[in-house]
């Protein structure tokens, strides 16, 4: 429950675990031109936040962690577009939000021990899925072009700076690894998938027409536990970070209580919202607020730029 005293290398293998999924499933759908462009901006944010933005107050963090049950939520229907049994889409979701809950409510890193376990699980079967598709790929698909159906990317993205403030997350190498696996399902989707038949689920919907290295007709049920493992381990990583700052199991049970009923009542914002969102209460106010607390430390730097 308690993310810094997990060491970094252990923090940057979890937060990858949590992003892995997510990432890939919102980047395949974009071209890889988009993805690329939005990925450099959205890393450049997290990577400047780290050093300008205050520990947010404690009305900030309710409001971050009530943000956080959106997330969850959005984060429960991606769950459940892998698997096409209609009892599945709702039973799977709930599954993975109860194992979250139990994961964070121990005082022992179980949720980040959790998530390092599962990270090469989940990457390793996506990565061959990607892999079995490069006979199938249609090289002049991969023109520069810019596609963006939605916003998913962006908030996905942003992630790290609601959940990361003031702890490590993941390093340069993590950081390029994550970035060529989201080019690469980029590449897979938009060259083999026909038009836009992987809008939702693009992940899924490739390795349905995909034979891994002609042993396997089709893998969409190594896809959809690989998938379900990364989501749970995202579910998992959002809660965590309610438990910290909820700091008691009673308030953290609520946060997850209120995910599952926004989950199941269908109430779903827009991505475009879900961004704006995630951009103002993890980058905007924490950075105003660090100007309001200090600044003079702003005007520093300004006053010396004057001089020169």
């Amino acid at each position: 429950m308690y993310q810094k005293e997990i060491p970094e290398k252990q923090a940057s293998a979890w937060q990858a675990a949590a992003l892995a999924v997510p990432l890939v499933q919102a980047a395949a759908a974009c071209s890889w031109l988009a993805a690329g462009a939005v990925g450099t901006v959205c890393l450049l944010v997290c990577w400047g936040t780290r050093k300008v933005t205050a520990a947010p107050g404690r009305w900030l963090r309710g409001i971050q962690c009530l943000w956080l049950s959106v997330l969850i939520s959005e984060l429960l229907h991606g769950s459940g577009q892998c698997w096409t049994d209609s009892r599945g889409k709702y039973a799977v979701p709930l599954v993975l939000l109860l194992l979250g809950l139990w994961t964070v409510s121990s005082r022992t890193n179980r949720a980040a021990r959790a998530g390092c376990t599962l990270l090469w699980p989940t990457i390793l079967p996506l990565g061959a899925v990607f892999l079995s598709g490069i006979p199938q790929i249609r090289w002049g698909e991969l023109t520069p072009v810019w596609k963006m159906p939605d916003a998913d990317l962006m908030w996905v993205l942003l992630i790290p700076v609601l959940c990361g403030r003031g702890r490590p997350g993941c390093n340069g190498k993590t950081a390029v690894g994550l970035g060529l696996l989201a080019l690469t399902a980029c590449a897979a989707a938009s060259s083999v998938l026909p038009g836009d038949a992987g809008n939702e689920a693009p992940v899924y919907e490739l390795s349905r027409s995909l034979s891994l290295f002609g042993a396997a007709e089709r893998l969409e049920s190594v896809t959809a536990a690989a998938l379900t493992m990364g989501y749970y381990t995202a579910v998992s990583y959002l809660l965590e970070t309610q438990a910290e700052e909820a700091d008691g199991k009673k308030r953290v049970l609520i946060w997850g209580i209120l995910s599952g009923v926004l989950f199941l009542s269908g109430i779903r914002l827009d991505s475009q919202l879900l961004a704006l969102g995630s951009l103002a209460l993890g980058v905007i106010l924490p950075i105003l607020l660090c100007w309001k607390k200090n600044p003079k430390k702003w005007k520093k730097p300004l006053d010396k730029r004057k001089r020169k």
